[in-house]
This record gives C-alpha cells, structure tokens and sequence, in this order.
C-alpha cells in the first residue's frame, strides 16, 4: 500500500500488445491523452516526459484538472503517479498502473487508485453516500478500455470513446464479452 488509510480501487484488462509495447505507453507521461478519453490536454511540467519526477497537469473534459508526478516507475512492471490539486474530497490520490506479461504478445493491465477521502468521519459517510470507490473502479476500468482501443488501433481516444464498446482480448483474437 502506498500509504497509510488507503482505500483502493482496482480493474484488470488483458490486452494484445506485449509489455515491451505498452510500457513506453504509460512512460511518457504525455501519452495520457492517447488512452484516457477524460483527458483533453496535457501541460508537460518537467523537463524530462518519464521516469521518476516525470510530472504533467492534465485538463480533464469536465472543465478540472489535475498534477500528476511519476513518484516510482520500474520498466516494464510498474509506474505510480501521485495527483494533486484536484478539486476531489479526496486528502491523498495515487494511481499505480501494473503491467504483467501474460504471453509474448499479451499483457495484463491493473489500473489501481489508491484514496484518502477528506473530513474524517463526515468524509466517511460521504464515501458511502457518494459511491466513491465505485465511480474510481469505473474510471479505471475506463482507462483499461482506453488503452486497449488505442493499442489495438494506434488511434487517440476521444470524448466521444464508448468504453464498453471495446473487445475484450482472449490471448488468441479479440471478442466480445459486454
């Protein structure tokens, strides 16, 4: 667990590209855009795109936006961003993205969010009250098809992206599950 109290929120995809494939993906952190539909720009906040200290602001389709700084990225396994001012009820976000090889040309993706809700126990009941877990496991799952559909087409996903309209990948062809 990155921190101390942390809720988390977690979805899994397989997807047909190789680790080596979609590392560099998640890597640069002006990639964002390619893969999370929720993304409309990106403002590069340092002056190298990966790796550890790697930071941007992304400016989300909802008007917000967001920092995000690479705080631990091992190739081809993990990257974890730490976010800050957001407008969320949220004291502390990390997002950790997992990449395991499933075959030579397959790997799967976790997508997790690591949480802290603000106001103590009134944060608690907002939680509950505002399905907070379950709006960030959708979000991840989201960002699961995302990379998927820009994987499997090279094409940047846009505002108009139907999440659930993306195949999911079986290790031999791509199909349909939804």
């Amino acid at each position: 667990m990155p921190f101390p109290g942390a809720r988390t929120a977690t979805a899994s995809r397989i997807i047909g590209n190789s680790v080596a494939e979609l590392y560099p993906l998640f890597a640069d952190v002006n990639n964002v855009v390619k893969w999370n539909a929720g993304v409309k720009s990106i403002d590069l906040l340092s002056t190298n795109p990966s790796g550890v200290g790697a930071s941007r602001r992304c400016h989300l389709s909802d008007g917000t936006s967001v920092k995000e700084e690479c705080i631990q990225a091992v190739e081809n396994s993990k990257i974890l961003m730490q976010m800050s001012e957001f407008s969320l009820p949220l004291s502390n976000l990390q997002m950790q993205i997992d990449l395991e090889v499933v075959s030579e040309a397959s790997t799967k993706v976790t997508f997790t969010m690591f949480y802290k809700m603000k106001y103590g126990f009134v944060g608690s009941i907002l939680h509950a009250l505002a399905g907070v877990n379950k709006n960030l496991t959708t979000a991840c799952t989201k960002f699961g098809a995302g990379v998927s559909r820009h994987a499997r087409t090279g094409e940047t996903v846009g505002a108009d992206f139907k999440p659930e309209e993306e195949p999911f990948f079986d290790g031999k062809k791509s199909v349909t599950t939804n």
